[in-house]
């Protein structure tokens, strides 16, 4: 077992088929829980990619996006799948998009 540096507070481990993690946080706790209070205070979210080497060692990780909460808030949930992506929150919203870059 490996431990993998964050640095946010990941929630909801998505496994790609090639065996890349996905994940999706609110990078600044505070905001996360002024958010879970009242929707009207936006909270940021991040969608990270662990591409991993084996099922054991991590290569690196990749910030997939991140928002400052006025189009998503409180990411809970990133699933990757043939150059889409489905983001789903904490409290209301579920975010598609094309990803290009991989």
């Amino acid at each position: 077992m490996n431990r993998i540096p964050l640095h946010v507070g990941a929630d909801n481990i998505f496994v790609d088929r090639d065996g890349h993690l996905w994940t999706a946080a609110g990078p600044i706790k505070y905001k996360a829980v002024l958010h879970m209070e009242d929707t009207r205070n936006l909270a940021p979210s991040v969608v990270l990619r662990v591409e991993m080497i084996n099922q054991t060692h991590p290569a690196y990780v990749s910030e997939v996006l991140q928002h400052n909460g006025t189009l998503i808030s409180l990411a809970s949930v990133a699933a990757f799948h043939d150059g889409a992506m489905l983001v789903g929150t904490v409290m209301h919203n579920l975010m598609y998009c094309n990803v290009v870059a991989f």
